[in-house]
């Protein structure tokens, strides 16, 4: 018996459509789905609640982004910066970090259930009164957390 955490990977289908995260802004409610954003800089996003369900960002730099009380399910952040972006609250399900840089990232009273974090940058992050179920740090530095 191996000793690891078993993580429900993130559900992505196979035939994703290229997005803008802009797009959000065309919905009723802040909400993506079922979409792939690569090689972008989102930057200065302050949303409350947003939904993001089967969306794959590669290569996405976050830039002083705040999404409290943000849900994300069957997400992937591959190679991506997230350096003190601001999830305080978010419920983050069946979600992957991979290669990605979350220096300083607040997880605070998040709810974090299959996460599974691999070569990852956290130092300095917070995940004071958060709720973790089922998450996995592998080669990832977690300084000062």
């Amino acid at each position: 018996m191996s000793g690891k955490i078993k993580i429900e990977q993130p559900k992505i289908p196979q035939d994703l459509t290229q997005a803008n995260f802009q797009e959000i802004y065309y919905q009723d409610e802040p909400y993506l789905e079922s979409c792939i954003i690569t090689n972008c800089t989102i930057d200065r996003e302050k949303m409350d609640k947003i939904v993001l369900s089967q969306v794959v960002f590669k290569n996405v730099t976050f830039s002083d982004v705040s999404f409290r009380n943000i849900e994300l399910t069957d997400v992937i952040f591959d190679h991506c910066d997230l350096t003190n972006a601001d999830f305080m609250g978010g419920s983050i399900h069946r979600v992957e970090f991979k290669e990605s840089k979350l220096l300083g990232i607040n997880l605070s009273d998040a709810s974090l259930g299959n996460v599974f974090f691999e070569n990852c940058n956290l130092n300095l992050s917070a995940f004071g009164y958060s709720s973790l179920k089922q998450v996995r740090f592998d080669h990832c530095s977690l300084e000062k957390c």
